[in-house]
């Protein structure tokens, strides 16, 4: 994700959202998030892929959508992260619906 600041200069690496929704970690820490677990709308459940494990990895030091570090999960909403059902980016895919997205809680 780019940004454009006031002067229409890129802001590379600065997010509007700083904190994961989901597992309250500084996304800017490189910290994966807590939840494991993706649910789709007809009630499966599969593991979330670890960033860098990606069958399609493009692997850099951090992810590019949500700075987590390799080994780590996801935040929601992460332009990167692979849809465990069919490998595409799970925010495009079409097999979640993003208006009923739902993750593992932390305990």
């Amino acid at each position: 994700m780019t940004l454009r600041g006031e002067s229409g200069e890129s802001t590379l690496g600065e997010r509007p959202i700083r904190q994961c929704a989901y597992c309250r970690r500084d996304t800017s820490a490189g910290e994966g998030c807590t939840t494991d677990t993706i649910t789709f709308p007809d009630g499966t459940v599969e593991a979330a892929i670890a960033y860098g494990t990606e069958s399609t990895a493009r692997f850099a030091e951090r992810c590019p959508g949500c700075d987590v570090e390799p080994g780590g999960y996801h935040h929601p909403f992460c332009p990167n992260e692979e849809c465990p059902r069919c490998g595409g980016r799970l925010m495009h895919c079409g097999c979640l619906d993003t208006d009923c997205v739902s993750r593992r809680w932390p305990e």
